[in-house]
């Protein structure tokens, strides 16, 4: 099949607007310090659908690092309990969902570790004789 360079232009634009079901999008989605709730993260996800996202990488970042900080802590039940919502919510609307370790800028620490504890390495091997 032979394109021209007004055809290919044409179908990059279509594509962009009218997104393939089985395209994959996936975007980082920061749950910041503590600024979160029920309602929300229906509306979230709710949205990100309508949009064409299918895939979120849920981050927890900037409690206790200067954003103004909202009423639910990491890892409380009231956290728990919204996850749980986006959870079944992501699960209802087909969207994957992913998690980061901790919360943190980089996602693998937090202002609590220490600078001799920074930057270790995890290392898993199997030896088989």
């Amino acid at each position: 099949m032979c394109y021209t360079s007004a055809s290919i232009i044409d179908n990059i634009k279509d594509n962009f607007c009218n997104i393939p079901e089985r395209q994959q999008l996936a975007v980082y989605w920061y749950w910041m310090a503590g600024n979160m709730s029920k309602e929300g993260v229906v509306k979230d996800l709710q949205a990100m659908k309508k949009v064409g996202i299918n895939r979120v990488q849920i981050g927890m970042i900037g409690e206790g690092q200067g954003v103004p900080e909202g009423p639910v802590k990491a890892f409380s039940q009231e956290w728990w309990d919204i996850l749980h919502q986006a959870l079944k919510t992501a699960g209802e609307l087909d969207i994957e969902v992913g998690i980061f370790n901790c919360p943190g800028w980089s996602q693998s620490g937090g202002p609590w570790v220490k600078a001799n504890q920074a930057m270790r390495y995890l290392h898993c091997s199997k030896d088989t004789i």
